[in-house]
């Protein structure tokens, strides 16, 4: 795995909407967000988060061990639950430490869980 450039900053202020790439929901015009850019084994990515979804996805991703080429997205600790992914480790229980100290980012990861099981409903 290569990574070609990197790049990423703070956003204080958005100009138009962008969606989260941790809890995969909206992140509204003007509210801050954090900025992310790359090359990645030839593709191009950019993403954006929330700043406390940032900041929870790394503290999970920390006390999960893993590196950043094998990082998880918050959602996938909802996701996990129907089909493991190889990399992430569903064992690792981090419900605490969002509800403790990330209660806005645990809020979204609801709302977006609530969301998927609507759809699979109708399905």
């Amino acid at each position: 795995m290569s990574v070609e450039f990197y790049s990423n900053g703070a956003i204080k202020a958005t100009r138009k909407p962008h969606f989260c790439e941790g809890c995969e929901q909206p992140i509204e015009i003007g509210t801050s967000a954090k900025y992310y850019a790359g090359k990645f084994e030839g593709e191009f990515y950019d993403c954006y988060f929330h700043p406390d979804c940032r900041e929870a996805q790394v503290a999970w991703n920390d006390l999960a061990g893993f590196d950043w080429d094998e990082h998880c997205h918050l959602w996938h600790l909802y996701e996990n639950r129907a089909e493991p992914m190889f990399f992430c480790d569903e064992h690792v229980d981090f419900s605490p430490t969002l509800a403790e100290k990330y209660p806005d980012v645990l809020r979204r990861l609801e709302a977006w869980e609530d969301a998927r099981k609507s759809k699979a409903a109708i399905k």
